[in-house]
């Protein structure tokens, strides 16, 4: 498509002008036009119907329709159905702001919720860097939960009232302590 700027147009006739191939579906082309020209923007029920177009506008360079498709998935309710699939979007197409929305659910979703196709397509966006990155802070995140009620179950045993430290030492035959 780049050659095409080293053409002259009005020196050649127009059977002869250099044609591009789109492959793009005219549903795809649909949605691309409605964020390019002042049209009513489509709404959308199913990722299966965002992904070519932002597919399209990330291979054609539309870095505004790619935010506007952005904000339309971040709008829907797709990152909580599909947190992890969308994590795989947002690092495939650097999309920071979708990323960061499904980041919390990716952490604690499992690949097991993908479909076989999901999981062949969209993991191949997807790095052993931000598996493990997802793996760590699961991780990370059990420790602190354990943590986090180790100490409140050491509090509340220490504010245990006197009448109950009899009763349990009365029970255990110890002496009570003072």
């Amino acid at each position: 498509m780049a050659s095409l700027d080293d053409v002259n147009v009005l020196s050649m006739e127009i059977d002869s002008l250099p044609k591009v191939a789109v492959v793009e579906s005219a549903s795809v082309m649909d949605i691309l036009l409605r964020y390019i020209y002042p049209a009513v923007r489509p709404s959308f029920d199913s990722l299966e119907t965002i992904m070519p177009a932002l597919a399209a506008a990330d291979k054609y360079i539309m870095s505004t329709v790619v935010n506007d498709l952005e904000d339309a998935i971040l709008a829907g309710d797709f990152v909580e159905k599909e947190p992890l699939r969308l994590y795989m979007l947002g690092t495939r197409y650097y999309l920071p702001k979708l990323k960061k929305a499904a980041f919390k659910g990716a952490v604690y979703s499992t690949t097991q919720s993908l479909t076989p196709y999901q999981a062949a397509t969209e993991s191949a966006w997807f790095s052993f860097e931000e598996f493990y990155k997802l793996k760590f802070f699961a991780t990370y995140r059990v420790a602190k939960c354990k943590g986090v009620l180790s100490r409140e179950t050491r509090k509340v045993h220490r504010r245990v009232c006197d009448c109950i430290k009899r009763q349990r030492a009365a029970r255990l035959d110890v002496p009570p302590e003072a």
